[in-house]
């Protein structure tokens, strides 16, 4: 198996780590939080707008129309989520935490992905 460095201070990082012993980032295995919200967010508003284009269609006269494109929203954002989970189901990355000057605002900066095989 290859061998897993810090994308930052190039580290190598030991199975399992959730920080570099090298500069104390954070280490993150697969997709982040925020990667799988962003996923869920997008994949609904397709699922709404397509939701919207088939109440439309229907002239607002069909009710299990509107619920059978509200489930079809909710899919496809769960779609949206599996795929983004798939997507980095192999990837190990680094995130180092920077405060901004005169703020308690947290930054992550992502490291470069390292795609295991």
């Amino acid at each position: 198996m290859k061998q897993r460095v810090c994308g930052h201070c190039k580290t190598p990082l030991q199975r399992g780590a959730a920080v570099c012993a090298g500069c104390q980032g954070s280490v993150i295995y697969g997709a982040t939080r925020r990667e799988i919200e962003t996923a869920f967010v997008s994949g609904g508003a397709i699922g709404a707008l397509v939701a919207a284009f088939v109440w439309i269609g229907t002239r607002g006269l069909s009710s299990h129309a509107m619920v059978a494109a509200t489930v079809g929203a909710m899919t496809m954002g769960v779609a949206f989520v599996l795929r983004e989970k798939r997507l980095h189901a192999r990837h190990v990355r680094t995130f180092r935490h920077a405060r901004w000057s005169g703020t308690n605002a947290l930054r992550l900066f992502p490291s470069d992905s390292i795609r295991l095989k």
